[in-house]
């Protein structure tokens, strides 16, 4: 961002200095909506996070909230990468496999049920991807 405010300082030097003054002003704000100040994650992916956090087993897809928020699906995923540093499937399947380990453990629920449950069509993808992410079968948790 620096150097997009020192090439617009350099562009914009013919303008009068209380103009000036308002283009970093605008920037931070941009910046704040999106909840990029602070390094901390930015607000859009906070709030994706979120939304899988308390329901994995919906239908979630990158190109969904792309088109949600009003992003691209490619540079959505970019800025999810880079604030998680996982991708947006990683994160998926791994909110998934929370949830089906606490379903697992708390619940009478089969293996096939709860795949079901958390929307994996197939219930061998699912073991796999469980087994993947944990180093154990769905089964043996």
């Amino acid at each position: 961002m620096q150097c997009l405010l020192q090439t617009d300082f350099q562009r914009e030097s013919s303008l009068p200095t209380a103009e000036r003054r308002l283009i970093p002003l605008h920037f931070a704000e941009t910046e704040a909506e999106n909840g990029e100040l602070g390094g901390g994650k930015p607000q859009i992916v906070q709030k994706i996070c979120d939304m899988i956090n308390i329901s994995p087993e919906n239908q979630h897809s990158l190109a969904g909230f792309a088109a949600e928020y009003g992003y691209s699906a490619d540079y959505l995923g970019r800025i999810f990468s880079r604030a998680v540093g996982i991708s947006f499937s990683e994160y998926l399947a791994n909110a998934r496999v929370n949830k089906a380990k606490f379903l697992l453990s708390s619940t009478s629920l089969s293996v096939e049920g709860i795949a079901e449950a958390l929307g994996y069509y197939d219930t061998c993808y699912f073991s796999r991807q469980f087994k993947r992410i944990t180093g154990i079968s769905p089964g043996r948790y």
